[in-house]
């Protein structure tokens, strides 16, 4: 501390001699006044910075988080699977994943609307896949993908175990919000934490217009009810809130 003090309160000749005579841990800059300033280094002076560099070991790369948001009938199975034969092509191993809960056109299976199929494994949640896929197995693919995302209640510890420890690239494929506007399960966590977030809209049931919202065309006010188009329709803002029957509370 008492070099400091000499260093900042010296003529400046002083400095700029002691400095060359001396293993000082302090670099010396001008500015345009003329007025020096002492710069407390945490190295010599002379020292390289690429030797810091060098010493400390480059941690194993990560993978990625890819985000996939909309309402229904927007494509997100579309554009996941569109992703996965992606990878595919690249070289890259890839397993699919989707929620159990989604039985519309098929179990084990990732459907789309305009009728594109994938063989997936359908979970009631995240940590049972080690039931169907061994740790090891597991840690050989470089791209998992997840359908219906909205329903795992642990998305986001499995997204950052995949992506952050494993290093792999995740595809999530989930709704932007439920039938009432709000936020769906973890989709928002994962938002925050997503490399890259692809928002996707649909086209309204009635007018046209981008639709950016799930109508429930129902009365039931379970969440998690699963449907087709018997029960949803994209929506548009002014659409959905001149047809919503159903309170935010």
């Amino acid at each position: 501390m008492r070099g400091t003090l000499d260093a900042l309160t010296s003529p400046l000749w002083k400095i700029d001699y002691e400095t060359r005579n001396t293993r000082t841990p302090f670099t010396l800059h001008r500015n345009c006044l003329g007025k020096a300033f002492a710069v407390i280094s945490d190295r010599h002076p002379t020292s390289n910075p690429k030797d810091f560099n060098e010493r400390v070991p480059r941690p194993p790369k990560c993978g990625q988080l890819h985000l996939i948001l909309g309402p229904m009938f927007s494509g997100k199975s579309t554009e996941l699977l569109r992703l996965v034969e992606r990878y595919e092509v690249e070289g890259n191993s890839v397993l699919v994943v989707k929620s159990a809960l989604d039985e519309r056109y098929g179990v084990d299976s990732v459907v789309t609307h305009d009728g594109k199929t994938r063989d997936c494994v359908a979970l009631p949640s995240l940590q049972r896949l080690e039931e169907h896929v061994s740790q090891q197995d597991l840690a050989q693919y470089q791209v998992i993908a997840i359908d219906e995302a909205q329903f795992f209640s642990d998305l986001v510890e499995f997204c950052l175990e995949a992506a952050e420890k494993r290093g792999q690239t995740v595809i999530v494929a989930g709704l932007s919000g439920d039938f009432r506007r709000l936020p769906f399960g973890q989709i928002p966590n994962i938002s925050a934490l997503a490399d890259t977030v692809t928002k996707l809209s649909a086209r309204c049931s009635r007018c046209n217009e981008p639709a950016h919202f799930s109508l429930r065309t129902v009365v039931d006010a379970d969440t998690t009810l699963v449907g087709g188009s018997e029960m949803y329709a994209p929506a548009c803002r002014t659409c959905y809130n001149a047809l919503n029957i159903h309170s935010r509370e």
